[in-house]
């Protein structure tokens, strides 16, 4: 299992108002609110004179949507305390750590939902 599927379904078990409407890459248009979409946005593997040790570092985007400011936030606060400093094995990937690097608010005027933006740096065994 990839490590963004991992997150996802560590996410969506522990989650409860997420559970079934987290989503990689894309929130279906069907979906209703709330709702969250996860992307791996880069990786990089450092290399050793030995050559590749299967250790990775990947950044990982979180964002999560809702009809108002406070369930926006409060489903940020249960997302960041949950993977913020996560370490362990979850769908059978290994994660040695996991950071929160940034967060973002904003609001969506076209749609006119509230949106966090959570990037993670997790090292994971690949």
């Amino acid at each position: 299992m990839s490590l963004e599927s991992a997150l996802g379904n560590l996410i969506e078990v522990a989650t409860t108002p997420l559970a079934d409407r987290i989503y990689p890459l894309q929130i279906p248009s069907s979906a209703g609110l709330p709702n969250a979409v996860y992307q791996r946005i880069s990786t990089r593997r450092e290399p050793t004179l030995a050559g590749p040790n299967g250790l990775a570092l990947a950044r990982v985007q979180i964002d999560i949507f809702a009809a108002t400011k406070a369930e926006v936030d409060s489903l940020a606060t249960t997302v960041r305390g949950l993977l913020d400093g996560y370490r362990g094995t979850t769908s059978g990937v290994k994660i040695q750590e996991t950071r929160l690097e940034n967060e973002q608010d904003q609001f969506e005027t076209n749609t006119e939902v509230w949106r966090v933006i959570l990037d993670f740096i997790i090292r994971f065994e690949e």
